[in-house]
């Protein structure tokens, strides 16, 4: 698939008017793209883990609760490729238009994407609890795991409404490069309330996988909530400026700077009316012309995109070299524990 892919862009030569070749800048801000990478994995990897806890507990009590979870994640799975699908186009939409200023057509995006996240959670649950019954014969003829599919899926499909609604607002989220909240959400909804009350439903009261999913069912209600209402109070003017700056189209001390300087003309204004200490006046516009100098010096090279610190060729051979090391490290240990658990 990869090689596919690579040969068609070739081919097709889509990278000719996003790709400018090979230069230094690419070792530069490594540090900005992992602060954006990593609380973007760990949205996915958090909630996906704790369903998976859910699947080891559930072995623990009996292997029709086994089957059972099995097949609901199955189903869910496959329910979730829609909003994750309008989770992408909604991240690339909004992306695009905060980079290009468009901040109006952000909004836009936003709006449209969250109104087809719950028409889609909506669809898709109504079509699950419509065919609770006999969905699970996908997957077996056990009439024991076929009844209890047919009774989680009572909460299964409220369960849906709101996890299709969160997936395309992490899509949202995700545009507006503020991945840390969802990450943060989601290690306390689904560790801190989600796994604490699931399991406590399903060994003390002994609910099983019902209960499980129980637990499941309060952090996405409560995700949903907080992401609408994180969005809904979104600043998309500050975020085209945001995108932009994380983009190197703008420089964050020229922004920084101009609201600086907006507040010290209006103090000289003020201090002008009440004073008539010409000295005073003088000193005030001495800061004001050492700051335009600073601000001069701030702002990056032209042909370059990057903002901020530039690392020294001898400091990116280091940190690169050790980046590099740690992953092909990373890797050679998880061969080694491949074939040693193999072998045994």
């Amino acid at each position: 698939m990869a090689s596919s892919l690579f040969i068609y862009i070739i081919v097709k030569k889509l990278h000719v008017q996003t790709w400018g070749g090979w230069t230094k800048d690419c070792l530069q801000e490594w540090g900005q793209f992992m602060n954006l990478a990593l609380p973007g994995a760990l949205m996915m990897c958090i909630e996906w883990w704790s369903f998976e806890i859910g699947g080891v507990l559930a072995g623990l009590i009996s292997v029709v609760q086994l089957g059972g979870q099995a097949a609901m994640m199955e189903l869910l799975t496959v329910a979730a490729m829609l909003p994750f699908g309008l989770s992408a186009a909604a991240n690339v939409r909004i992306g695009n238009a905060l980079g290009a200023g468009k901040a109006e057509q952000a909004k836009k995006s936003c709006k449209v994407a969250i109104c087809l996240g719950v028409l889609s959670g909506l669809t898709i649950g109504c079509f699950l609890t419509a065919l609770r019954n006999v969905i699970a014969y996908i997957f077996t003829t056990d009439r024991d795991i076929l009844i209890l599919v047919a009774y989680v899926m009572l909460i299964i499909a409220p369960f849906h409404l709101c996890d299709s609604t969160n997936i395309t607002n992490g899509g949202i989220l995700r545009g507006l490069g503020k991945q840390k909240i969802g990450a943060i959400t989601n290690v306390i909804g689904y560790y801190a309330i989600g796994l604490p009350l699931g399991i406590s439903l399903m060994f003390p009261l002994k609910f099983g996988v019902f209960g499980f999913w129980i637990g499941m069912f309060c952090p996405v209600v409560l995700q949903t909530i907080i992401y609408l209402i994180y969005i809904l109070r979104v600043d998309w003017n500050q975020a085209c400026v945001e995108a932009r700056i994380r983009a190197g189209m703008e420089a964050k001390e020229v922004h920084e700077i101009g609201k600086s300087e907006a507040g010290l003309h209006a103090n000289i204004n003020g201090q002008s009316k009440h004073s008539n200490n010409e000295d005073q006046g003088i000193t005030v516009s001495e800061e004001a012309d050492e700051a335009e100098i600073v601000s001069e010096d701030d702002i990056p090279l032209e042909g370059s995109n990057v903002v901020g610190e530039i690392l020294t060729t001898k400091q990116l051979i280091i940190r690169r070299g050790l980046a590099l090391i740690l992953c092909v490290t990373t890797l050679l240990i998880g061969i080694v524990i491949y074939f040693i658990t193999t072998n045994r």
